[in-house]
């Protein structure tokens, strides 16, 4: 049998294990809620980068994508809630 490892909890109130970034200028994030980290900057396919941009439009990731992304990408389960 294979034991998946626990899962790691990302919790934006109680802080994450890094730091987060400072929001995107506050013309583009009226939410709050959007980081200044690129989906471009991402360990993806150029195939990947490209959908996410140009297909879906979206350039910049919120504070939850921002957090859950690159622990997702090194092949760990995550578990997370957003506002």
């Amino acid at each position: 049998l294979f034991h998946a490892p626990p899962p790691i909890t990302v919790n934006n109130t109680m802080g994450a294990a890094a730091a987060a970034p400072p929001p995107a200028p506050a013309s583009d994030n009226k939410s709050g809620y959007i980081t200044n980290q690129r989906f471009a900057d991402l360990a993806i396919s150029a195939e990947s980068r490209r959908g996410v941009n140009e297909v879906l439009g979206y350039e910049f990731m919120t504070k939850v994508q921002a957090e859950t992304l690159p622990v997702i990408l090194q092949g760990i389960d995550v578990l997370a809630k957003a506002k």
